[in-house]
């Protein structure tokens, strides 16, 4: 079994995720942040002890997966930079 990656590499994923995701992506992940949002809102120890959000994690780190095999689009907005 692979390690569970720091708390901190799932922030971090997911914030990638909502800057260079296409719409579909940015949605599922502003959605998972809001979770570990309300779960933090609810025990904010960090990690947590609360059965939700190792939960939360797993989620977000499978999620992530999925998204990282998919090809790479570039946002509309980061187009008109180029």
């Amino acid at each position: 079994m692979a390690a569970r990656p720091p708390n901190r590499e799932i922030f971090a994923r997911l914030l990638y995720v909502r800057e260079v995701g296409n719409e579909d992506q940015r949605n599922a992940a502003n959605a998972r942040l809001a979770l570990l949002r309300d779960a933090f809102n609810a025990d904010r120890r960090f990690p947590s002890a609360r059965p939700v959000m190792p939960a939360i994690e797993t989620e977000c780190w499978t999620w992530w997966h999925e998204v990282s095999t998919e090809p790479v689009t570039v946002p509309q907005r980061a187009q008109s930079l180029v």
